[in-house]
């Protein structure tokens, strides 16, 4: 997956049953979340306030690809004495309230015409050819 160029990347390690906060300025679109544990005996949460995001019950809670948009303190909630390593990519915006960018014109046409018009013209110039070559050298 393409993030946006204004993405960050943070990776965090915890160690033991302390709450941390992952991220303190709100507000923020988490893309992708990844949490990694040593072992089976601890759970970890990922949490936007009070809201879950990501909750890992097992081992490893694979790459999750969302658009969650969390305008609260991003924190970290882990139980057990397994160490936990997560990382997570967010931008600091509502990616929902992006607004779309307009397709290139060009005299006005857009890139989809320009190209279908250049496509058409390349098969009528075979075309033409193939028709001028045997206008040329008849079959006989």
């Amino acid at each position: 997956m393409t993030y946006p160029q204004d993405a960050i990347t943070k990776t965090f390690i915890v160690d033991g049953v302390i709450p941390s906060t992952f991220i303190d300025n709100p507000p923020a679109t988490i893309l992708s979340v990844h949490i990694q544990q040593s072992g089976l005996a601890s759970e970890t949460q990922l949490l936007c306030g009070p809201d879950v995001i990501a909750f890992n019950f097992a081992k490893d809670y694979g790459l999750d690809l969302i658009q969650y948009f969390c305008n609260q303190n991003l924190t970290i909630s882990k139980t057990g004495q397994d160490k936990a390593f997560v990382s997570l990519t967010y931008i600091k915006r509502d990616i929902s309230q992006a607004t779309s960018t307009e397709p290139f014109v060009f005299n006005g046409y857009t890139n989809g015409e320009i190209i279908n018009g250049v496509f058409l013209f390349l098969i009528l110039m075979v075309l033409s050819f193939g028709l001028f070559l045997k206008m040329l050298y008849p079959k006989k």
